[in-house]
């Protein structure tokens, strides 16, 4: 194969040099494949764009993003979106950002034209939202796109149609400073990929999600997003993270959202997370941002459920909206097509310093109260054995009235009151206090007997004093004589003195 490739270069003229040889090479190789019946073959350049469009561009949304961010990155401050069918029909994007000559816009739609590289070294701290040069390249490969485009230094504009990756017109038009992209019948020449898309009102959703990341990520520009007409969501551009909060994701939830400031030696991060009672059945609203560029990582994800520890029901996902800085050098954006995804070089390090953030926020509000070392120890003292308990000797003053003077009335009448059992008497407690009746306690100290447990002990003896004294009937008993006699109670039998002989009845 060798000797053949250069069996055609010696037939090249000298003339013939560069592109043209290379070109003429390349098609001289394909009919010899095409004889010889090769199974390896070189795919012709439009089968190429076609494929590589389709790693970036998966759906409208994938042209609403790749477009934003070359309006972000031209300094825009003002972007207006506009859809129809959900993107399948048309989308036109405007900014007001720097434009660009007529000569930029003949390079901007050719594969790996970018003005956000110049070296390799470039790739290992990338600043810019783009900065692949595949934007154009691959959406004019399966669309039909119309660039307007002008500097401000500039009077008149330039108007580029593109269909299919082939130029259909280059002229003069008049436009305000900025660039507009309008493109047309996504994936018109790809019917196959085309019959995957969805239902305008999920592509929309889409689109939606994907404008409203990019907007919480840039505060400081306006974002409006119309769809058939209609306006879908606007951003007013105030440089304030919570006014935009308000406009995007409802007043409601800004109100539910507490600030969060947390910064060290390597990492920033800003922004605001939800009280655990805002929470959702997905990670769909934790809105994450690596040096102004909307990303999802798996490992900031955990980071925010971790933060919340217990306060966070298993299986929900708080809201957040969390912008994390740190040197371009640490982060690799350049490991997916899209330029979703990103890799941190410490992703320990990123990981812990969010969970630290979280919990930070959630403690100052009382919401995850944090327990440090010494007043753990202290802690764990309460729950030892409790000491034995005191024994309070019980305060005469508090005795209800009724109950001395229930005691004196039974002595008077020469009656002894039976006390319940573990009730003590109006003597007894004189006992008590005259030291004549000791109480074993196993300290020294005071015993507080409860107050009501007292007053509930003293009103069941009266009830039964009046059971006994009143309460009770008397029974009469026949005796054998005829005569009628009452029959007394226990507690009426008066006391018998010493020698006395009791009366027989």
């Amino acid at each position: 194969m060798e000797g053949q490739m250069k069996e055609q270069v010696e037939d090249i003229p000298e003339e013939k040099t560069g592109k043209q040889a290379e070109k003429k090479l390349e098609e001289e190789m394909e009919k010899k494949m095409d004889m010889k019946g090769n199974k390896i073959r070189i795919l012709d350049k439009d089968t190429i764009n076609k494929i590589a469009a389709g790693e970036v561009i998966e759906r409208p949304a994938s042209v609403v993003k790749e477009l934003v961010d070359n309006s972000i990155d031209a300094g825009a401050t003002e972007i207006r979106i506009e859809v129809e069918k959900g993107g399948k029909r048309s989308i036109l994007i405007r900014d007001n950002g720097c434009g660009m000559s007529r000569a930029d816009a003949l390079l901007a739609y050719k594969k790996h034209a970018t003005s956000k590289l110049t070296k390799i070294e470039d790739l290992d701290k990338i600043s810019t939202m783009g900065f692949r040069g595949e934007a154009l390249a691959s959406i004019t490969a399966i669309a039909k796109v119309e660039i307007l485009t002008r500097p401000p230094e500039e009077i008149a504009g330039t108007k580029v149609v593109i269909h299919g990756g082939k130029v259909e017109e280059i002229s003069d038009a008049g436009t305000a400073p900025g660039t507009s992209v309008h493109v047309k019948d996504l994936f018109y020449n790809t019917p196959a990929r085309r019959k995957y898309l969805k239902t305008d009102r999920t592509e929309l959703a889409h689109i939606t999600d994907t404008v409203m990341r990019l907007a919480l990520a840039n505060p400081g520009i306006s974002f409006t997003l119309l769809n058939e007409g209609k306006p879908v969501l606007r951003n007013t551009g105030s440089s304030d993270l919570f006014n935009s909060m308000v406009n995007l994701l409802g007043p409601d939830t800004a109100r539910s959202m507490l600030p969060l400031d947390y910064g060290t030696e390597e990492f920033d991060i800003r922004g605001y997370v939800s009280k655990p009672e805002l929470n959702r059945g997905d990670s769909d609203q934790l809105f994450l941002f690596v040096n102004t560029r909307p990303v999802t990582s798996s490992t900031i994800n955990k980071a925010v459920r971790e933060g919340y520890y217990t306060k966070m029901p298993k299986g929900r996902y708080p809201v957040a909206v969390l912008a994390l800085t740190l040197d371009p050098g640490e982060v690799d954006v350049n490991v997916h097509p899209r330029k979703a995804e990103v890799r941190f070089s410490r992703e320990k390090e990123v990981g812990d310093a969010v969970i630290s953030a979280v919990e930070k926020v959630l403690s100052e509000h009382g919401l995850a109260p944090e327990i440090r070392g010494k007043e753990a120890k202290r802690l764990q003292k309460t729950f030892d054995a409790p000491e034995s308990p005191k024994i309070q000797i019980p305060d005469t003053s508090k005795v209800v009235p009724e109950r001395e003077n229930a005691e004196v009335t039974g002595k008077t009448a020469g009656k002894e009151i039976e006390s319940e059992p573990g009730v003590l008497t109006v003597s007894e407690e004189k006992k008590v206090l005259e030291g004549g009746n000791r109480v074993l306690r196993d300290k020294p100290g005071a015993y507080t007997y409860p107050v009501k447990d007292t007053e509930r002990r003293l009103k069941k003896s009266e009830r039964l004093l009046e059971f006994s004294g009143e309460g009770e009937e008397k029974k009469a008993v026949e005796n054998k004589e005829g005569k009628t006699e009452e029959k007394k109670l226990p507690s009426e039998i008066q006391p018998e003195s010493k020698g006395s002989v009791p009366k027989v009845l």
